[in-house]
């Protein structure tokens, strides 16, 4: 009867074990998205903040010649 039990439990462990990995490997899967995702952000950022530099440079420029005249 003992081992009855214990294997029982042994069987709801692994079961609850198998469950538990789904759920880390979803996890590490949802976490691999959520870095891609950020990644593309970041670019994105990046070319916005690029953008914004050479419109600042332009807009220098055009105060310059502004004053130029």
């Amino acid at each position: 009867l003992q081992l009855e039990e214990t294997d029982k439990q042994k069987k709801v462990l692994d079961g609850e074990l198998q469950r538990v990995k789904g759920e880390v490997n979803h996890a590490a899967k949802q976490k691999a998205l959520v870095e891609e995702e950020l990644s593309k952000v970041k670019a994105q950022m990046d070319q916005l903040l690029q953008i914004k530099l050479k419109m600042e440079e332009e807009n220098r420029t055009l105060a310059q010649k502004d004053k130029d005249h």
